[in-house]
């Protein structure tokens, strides 16, 4: 009898373990690919920089190609694509499900936009070409170019940026920030502008 018993609670344990992996399963699958009513066959959205997945996924709400936030946060999770969506500006195309929305996010290719900052620019020169360029406030990255953290981590010694961003034609993410872009040409300028080539400009 005690052995029969034994058996009996075995199999119920088997059933119920069973049961709760095709649930689980079930509900993955279903969070992965729920529908989301997308109401766009072609669409734009911009990821920029430092964006949170909440951001990413109220981006997505208020353009009306999500219309369940919390399945689409959800699915992200599961496929451990929370921290690689890109920066940039994407198109989506017949994106209807988690799935399709999110694979197109993670592998699409952002737009790119070329910047060329000409010889003889000053700050504010390249701050107003840049704001038209990259759609970003020419006023924040003014100021960035006067942060003391900024100067202090480039060995900069002088009161702003300006003569320090490199002239050349650059690529950037449609996205990026101003912070990521001044950094960016100060980096260019450093590394191009050696001493040999300072000593060869005073001869």
């Amino acid at each position: 009898m005690g052995e029969i018993l034994k058996k009996s609670k075995t199999k119920i344990l088997v059933g119920i373990l069973v049961l709760s992996v095709s649930l689980l399963i079930t509900f993955v699958l279903s969070a992965i690919y729920w529908p989301q009513n997308n109401k766009h066959s072609y669409s734009k959205i911009k990821i920029e920089t430092g964006s949170s997945l909440n951001t990413i996924t109220q981006i997505l709400y208020s353009e009306g190609i999500i219309s369940n936030k919390n399945m689409f946060k959800i699915a992200v999770k599961i496929l451990g694509k929370e921290k690689k969506i890109p920066v940039g500006k994407f198109s989506l195309v017949n994106a209807s499900s988690n799935y399709e929305i999110i694979d197109q996010l993670v592998h699409g290719v952002p737009e790119i936009i070329k910047v060329r900052i000409l010889e003889g620019w000053d700050l504010k020169r390249i701050a107003k070409y840049l704001e038209r360029k990259m759609e970003f406030d020419s006023t924040n990255f003014i100021t960035l170019a006067y942060n003391k953290e900024i100067l202090n981590k480039y060995n900069i010694n002088a009161e702003s940026a300006e003569g320090y961003l490199y002239p050349d034609t650059y690529f950037f993410f449609n996205g990026d920030d101003p912070k990521h872009v001044l950094q960016h040409l100060i980096s260019k300028h450093q590394n191009l502008w050696t001493p040999a080539l300072k000593d060869a400009q005073s001869l």
